[in-house]
């Protein structure tokens, strides 16, 4: 159900009708058992062959193809146990996250869509795990996060890592559907992709290069995956011998929703007063050296609005975690000042 499974499926049906072949389609939606089903039911109608897609099949499945006595090839990942034409996705992953790492990421999430019964996204895991390994890092159990494969997925898996003391500054998304929820999600949450925020995909979806900001991503040639496996199909059912493997290329294709990391530093505050307020107008300055984070609504929105009765009230000398922004919203303030009145209580000002 998602345009880059259409475009293979779209190659190999051209390929085999032009030699005079009828592609039929079924689908398991990952469940084992409703795959095994369908395998049987194309078997029992004198289909001749099949092209199972990935390597994650019930051992019952495995010899059922096996011993079927016809040709049978897998697509989208590669296993010796049946030919093959597919990606080598650990590697595909572990290319996008050194992208991400030689930008000074290094707290990096990973959105991917569910493993079970997926060796692709799996696989794509593993490979971002080895290049976090390879620089000394890991990937922790809060920042892989499993959704839906779709644009809401991406969403909810936004707002589940905003929630975090530590959100991430960069975001893997197994595919660009997800990514596009991340960005979409990003917008609604008013955080700045990519100066506080690096996300990433795979596929190069249509989607990847409408966006804003454009969408770095792995570009997978899916039409020629579908184009080769119904030529191998050929192939086998004239009696010739085919590869047993072939790993197709892939492009990395930067664009404009990953960037170099900001440095930035939890804000150190000299000190902090209550300014009273009983209905009269006072003046808040507020000064800054670095780049100060808080809950909710940014400082300059506070400033435009002349509210500050939402500005966190502590005697705190420094900022707690609890108030860091969980939007990751943020602003240099120096000098701001402005008139407010607040009837909701006392307000903080720092200086």
């Amino acid at each position: 159900d998602h345009s880059i499974f259409a475009r293979a499926t779209q190659a190999m049906q051209t390929v085999l009708s032009d030699a005079g072949f009828q592609l039929l389609v079924g689908s398991s939606n990952y469940e084992s058992n409703t795959e095994l089903q369908v395998v049987r039911a194309f078997q029992q109608r004198g289909v001749d062959a099949l092209v199972l897609v990935g390597t994650d099949h019930a051992a019952s499945m495995w010899d059922a193809v096996t011993q079927w006595g016809k040709p049978v090839l897998l697509s989208w990942s590669c296993d010796p146990r049946l030919p093959s034409v597919g990606f080598d996705n650990v590697t595909i992953a572990k290319h996008m996250t050194e992208h991400l790492l030689s930008l000074g990421h290094e707290r990096i999430a990973v959105v991917s869509g569910f493993t079970a019964n997926n060796d692709r996204a799996r696989s794509r895991i593993q490979g971002v795990r080895q290049a976090l390994s390879a620089h000394g890092l890991r990937l922790p159990k809060e920042l892989l996060i499993e959704q839906s494969y779709n644009l809401h997925g991406g969403r909810l898996a936004l707002q589940q890592l905003m929630q975090l003391d530590q959100p991430p500054t960069a975001i893997f998304c197994a595919m660009d559907l997800l990514a596009a929820g991340v960005l979409l999600e990003a917008q609604r949450l008013q955080i700045d992709v990519p100066r506080t925020l690096s996300v990433c995909g795979i596929d190069n979806h249509e989607l990847a290069e409408v966006i804003s900001p454009g969408l770095t991503t792995i570009s997978l040639p899916t039409y020629e995956l579908g184009r080769i496996t119904a030529e191998r199909v050929l192939s086998a059912l004239s009696g010739e011998t085919i590869p047993s493997q072939t790993i197709l290329p892939f492009e990395l294709i930067v664009r404009g929703s990953t960037a170099k990391m900001r440095a930035t530093k939890r804000p150190r505050l000299s000190h902090a007063m209550h300014i009273n307020q009983s209905g009269r107008v006072n003046t808040v300055v507020v000064t800054a050296l670095t780049h100060l984070r808080f809950k909710g609504l940014r400082i300059e929105q506070a400033y435009r609005k002349k509210d500050f009765s939402h500005v966190i009230q502590t005697q705190s000398s420094s900022l707690p975690n609890s108030y860091l922004s969980k939007r990751d919203n943020s602003v240099t303030c120096a000098n701001l000042a402005c008139q407010t009145r607040s009837t909701s209580g006392p307000v903080c000002a720092w200086w």
